[in-house]
């Protein structure tokens, strides 16, 4: 939360915007802090475009690498879900930039699926979706990140292979049988 001390939980983190939008403002990107001053400066910046500590968090730095960044990517709902695991491949700027190049993860931790089902099943979800995480090299587990509970980048890569069952669900269609 925003109003804690992130310094009693890290030695550096990432402070950044609860949403991408606040008061019709488009919120600063993430910024990794390494020390008070930091800190300070960017608290300060945040509350002249009017935000205030309600407004931000604080996160866990894990693993800054590309290809540590897996998203889970599809469509969820109870009749149906088809999911496929990409992960980013470059990204501007390289520490904390949105994705520019990802690839399709044959390989991947079947418990991402698992998870991402859990999550989208506990939030009683339905439509289409992108579940972001990051991996935390010193478990070696993922953790989420970030839910985009709409079209992402990626669904422009799947809606062929999934005979674009995601649009033609929002349009009405209901009997689609997708390829798997």
């Amino acid at each position: 939360e925003g109003n804690e001390d992130p310094f009693a939980h890290f030695s550096h983190f990432i402070f950044r915007p609860k949403r991408s939008w606040e008061n019709e403002i488009k919120t600063p990107r993430v910024k990794i802090i390494h020390n008070k001053e930091q800190f300070e400066d960017a608290k300060k910046e945040y509350k002249v475009l009017g935000l205030d500590d309600s407004c931000w968090c604080y996160q866990e730095i894990l693993d800054v690498a590309p290809r540590s960044n897996v998203s889970v990517t599809g469509w969820y709902d109870t009749g149906f879900s088809q999911m496929y695991v990409n992960r980013k491949i470059k990204r501007h700027p390289e520490d904390t930039g949105i994705c520019d190049v990802v690839e399709d993860m044959t390989e991947y931790p079947e418990a991402l699926i698992c998870q991402t089902k859990n999550v989208l099943e506990r939030l009683n979800y339905s439509g289409p979706f992108e579940l972001e995480y990051l991996l935390d090299r010193s478990s070696g587990k993922y953790k989420v990140i970030d839910l985009n509970p709409r079209y992402w980048m990626q669904h422009e890569l799947i809606e062929k292979r999934m005979n674009y069952y995601m649009i033609r669900r929002n349009l009405g269609e209901r009997d689609i049988t997708p390829e798997q």
